[in-house]
């Protein structure tokens, strides 16, 4: 199951690098058409907006796998093995219950906006909070699977260099 999760993690990571590159060269347009030519190009700034809504949800799993969302280790420093592992579950717990409630209410956003166009593209706002739902469910997935690999193989999951817990 983590190979699988690995495969995932490479091709969102390799998304994530083109939609930043996109990101910068359609803000780089953006600067260049304006200041060196003196017209306003409208609809980069919310391209530029979007990729970037993007780029953000599609890569919460991933981020989560590596450890690299927020959090406050006062507690777990102190803690043994069992009560660090403890720890790191309910915090995936939360984590999974958040995802799914963002994909609930994010689907029902994205349905309710579908309509709507944007001012400059005028393309439906649901292509734009469509990030949330996709995002929500990909790291509902990476959680799903730490718990998981928690649970069957709990000494997999921690990184020696700096002991911490990850998938």
């Amino acid at each position: 199951m983590t190979k699988a999760l690995d495969g995932l993690d490479a091709v969102l990571r390799h998304i994530g690098v083109v939609l930043m590159v996109l990101v910068f060269g359609v803000a780089l347009l953006q600067v260049l058409i304006r200041y060196v030519f003196g017209i306003p190009m409208v609809w980069t700034e919310e391209l530029a907006r979007n990729l970037l809504v993007w780029t953000a949800f599609l890569l919460m799993g991933p981020a989560l796998k590596q450890g690299l969302h927020y959090s406050v280790d006062y507690l777990s420093n102190r803690l043994p093995f069992t009560g660090k592992l403890w720890l790191y579950r309910l915090g995936d717990g939360i984590i999974l219950a958040f995802a799914i409630a963002m994909v609930i209410v994010g689907s029902s956003f994205t349905a309710r906006t579908a309509d709507a166009r944007t001012a400059a593209l005028e393309i439906s706002t649901g292509w734009i909070s469509g990030a949330l739902p996709v995002g929500a469910a990909i790291l509902a997935l990476y959680a799903i699977v730490r718990l998981l690999v928690s649970f069957t193989d709990p000494q997999s999951g921690v990184d020696r260099r700096h002991e911490e817990l990850q998938l």
